[in-house]
């Protein structure tokens, strides 16, 4: 079987139990390997092979060791299912090492960063109000909120259901994670003024649609929904960092626009900052464990 079958065949696999964020992740990650080698015999792939491609070939480029063990996870998922589908007899990726003694300290240590601030939150919805407001800037009216203030990621904001505004709370079923995460209104962390007025423009626009009649799905935002089931979400991560950018909000190390991500590193922080312990704030964010939360926290409340 030749390299991009089984990728292909990978592919096909995967994504029957696994969200699009990590699908289209790891399946980048396969491309880069296979380049150039496409037409080659899957069987043939030895561990000097991949060994090459991670600790010669990939740590030439200069990425970051976070990145180079995304390469290797790919290949290791890759692989797996080939040794479970008999294709190959063994994974030759489990017995791969990432060699981070040949690492710059660049490499090494993650760059940093730096939740977006509440000035820069109201500096955001300021612009967005300015250049267009309501319907032009609709989306972004809607997801910078929740993201500020309800810590949900970009792929949750484009894929969101009426029905994930509850009468209680904000109900969203994660799309990495694919974990249940529920956002009481009453919690004033949560439902802050700019929540309350995503509120009353969604239920707005459910009446007006009629979409409360229907039995599918009923999406907020029907094409962006449809852009993240076909994998096509970079363009608006790159968006956004564009705003970020032309308002000087930008990270300290590399001078690049803060990504929207960070308005849930601000979630965490600001949470942590006000007491609440986290554990809470794990299962708010959907966290299996509050080392990663930790990660999310830039505060001085890190160990609460």
């Amino acid at each position: 079987m030749k390299i991009a079958k089984a990728i292909d065949r990978w592919y096909e696999w995967y994504k029957a139990a696994h969200s699009v964020y990590s699908l289209n992740t790891l399946h980048t990650k396969l491309k880069v390997w296979s380049k150039g080698n496409r037409s080659k015999d899957i069987r043939k792939v030895t561990w000097q092979d991949l060994h090459e491609h991670v600790n010669v070939n990939l740590l030439e480029k200069g990425l970051a060791l976070g990145t180079i063990k995304q390469h290797l996870a790919a290949l290791n998922s890759l692989f797996y299912y080939l040794t479970n589908e008999a294709i190959v007899t063994k994974n030759p990726a489990a017995s791969i090492r990432i060699d981070a003694r040949s690492m710059s300290f660049e490499q090494l240590e993650p760059p940093e960063k730096v939740p977006i601030k509440n000035n820069e939150y109201v500096q955001i919805m300021a612009h967005l109000s300015l250049t267009g407001g309501w319907p032009s800037n609709e989306f972004w009216r809607i997801a910078v909120p929740l993201g500020f203030y309800c810590g949900l990621r970009i792929s949750d904001c484009l894929t969101l259901e009426y029905n994930c505004f509850s009468k209680d709370g904000l109900i969203v079923h994660t799309k990495k994670r694919l974990k249940r995460v529920m956002l009481p209104w009453d919690d004033p962390n949560i439902n802050s003024a700019d929540v309350k007025q995503v509120r009353k423009w969604v239920s707005t626009k459910h009446a007006r649609t009629g979409a409360w009649l229907s039995k599918e799905p009923t999406f907020v935002f029907k094409q962006y929904a449809q852009a993240y089931k076909l994998g096509k979400t970079q363009k608006y991560s790159t968006a956004f960092e564009r705003l970020t950018k032309s308002l000087g909000i930008t990270n300290p190390d590399s001078g690049n626009g803060k990504s929207f991500h960070m308005l849930r590193h601000s979630f965490v922080t600001r949470l942590a900052d006000k007491g609440v312990t986290i554990d809470d704030i794990a299962k708010k964010v959907g966290h299996s464990s509050t080392k990663t939360t930790q990660i999310y926290n830039h505060g001085q409340n890190k160990s609460s």
